[in-house]
């Protein structure tokens, strides 16, 4: 339902290993698609925006700044998985491809916790 980028930047401070689990708004060929990115990729050089707001931050964005105002207490093992959707409207039931994806996200992550 989506994460306010501000709280991601408060709520990481302490903790050695964060996972991001999030969706992604891909084409119908690509729905349930998996995507595991690397920290690299998320936290790329911080853009100053002028328009950013509060309410406004992504969650990827709450993580740029949080390396910047954390800078050694920024958590050094983080995961960040994508899945791919093609609707963001609130619905009662979830794609199918989706669900499977959503499964097997958790899987991946219940092995990655057991290292």
């Amino acid at each position: 339902m989506g994460t306010c980028g501000f709280e991601v930047l408060f709520s990481i401070q302490g903790f050695e290993r964060i996972i991001v689990v999030d969706a992604v708004l891909e084409s119908e060929e690509h729905i349930g698609t998996i995507y595991k990115l690397p920290l690299e990729e998320v936290i790329q050089e911080l853009v100053e925006d002028p328009l950013l707001f509060l309410h406004g931050m992504t969650w990827s964005q709450g993580l740029n700044y949080a390396k910047k105002i954390l800078g050694d207490a920024f958590p050094k093992n983080i995961s960040v998985y994508l899945i791919g959707i093609n609707n963001t409207s609130f619905v009662e039931t979830m794609h199918p491809k989706v669900k499977a994806s959503c499964e097997t996200v958790v899987q991946t992550i219940l092995k990655e916790l057991e290292t």
